[in-house]
């Protein structure tokens, strides 16, 4: 019996290991690469995909909120032609919808390697807001953001 606490011990040290590894094609970006993007508008589609009561708390300017556990389902409305820029709290779900992203054919996707964790010591403008919240997605204009009804 003791195999069977070791086989499930060994699973899950599988998928932690497998979490952490690099996304195939997914470019790492730093605050000041970031920067550099956001200043070309129209060029990338900037996504958000924390949960909205943290988009709400605050966010970067421009990205739109589509929450991780959504993005499989709303990943097909996403032009594959356009570089999708990823942010979330610290990188992890990022890389995990990178890698979303990736198998549904968007070709190129990078995302913010630090998270917003380590964002306002490059002087990156958080917005507040309680009036947003999920995001449409255009495949001809990247996104759009929607006002929630009151």
């Amino acid at each position: 019996m003791d195999w069977v606490i070791y086989a499930a011990m060994d699973a899950v040290m599988l998928f932690f290991i497998k979490s952490m590894l690099p996304v195939k094609g997914l470019k790492q970006l730093s605050p000041e690469e970031l920067k550099e993007l956001m200043k070309k508008p129209g060029s990338h589609v900037f996504l958000d995909v924390r949960e909205p009561f943290e988009y709400q708390r605050g966010h970067i300017p421009g990205f739109a909120n589509v929450p991780l556990g959504q993005l499989k389902h709303r990943c097909q409305k996403v032009d594959p032609a356009n570089h999708v820029v990823l942010t979330c709290q610290s990188g992890t779900r990022s890389r995990q919808a990178a890698k979303i992203l990736r198998k549904n054919g968007v070709g190129q996707v990078s995302h913010l390697r630090t998270g917003r964790s380590k964002e306002k010591k490059c002087d990156l403008s958080i917005s507040r807001t309680l009036i947003f919240s999920a995001t449409t997605i255009v495949s001809t204009a990247g996104c759009r953001q929607t006002k929630r009804s009151s």
